[in-house]
């Protein structure tokens, strides 16, 4: 069968930094990103948030681990994306 590869499902990352960079560009925004990030955390438990977007993603990852690798990039890279 031939499909169009634009009809095929992306797989979600397996590596836990690009899940991290994944949960920040399309949960949280890549444009302003390190202000966005505090105000993301403070809205409903940051855990539930992560761990229910890991379940859709059906991908097996530890929401505490994503969400320090993302602490890491505000401190590590600040303002740089990538």
């Amino acid at each position: 069968m031939n499909v169009p590869t634009e009809l095929m499902f992306k797989r979600p990352p397996t590596d836990p930094d690009d899940l991290a960079l994944d949960y920040v560009e399309n949960e949280v925004g890549r444009f302003d990103w390190m202000n966005n990030w505090p105000k993301h955390k403070e809205q409903r438990p940051i855990r539930d948030r992560v761990a229910a977007w890991l379940e859709r993603l059906q991908a097996q990852a530890d929401p505490d681990d994503i969400i320090r690798r993302i602490d890491d990039l505000v401190t590590k890279r600040p303002g740089r994306w990538r």
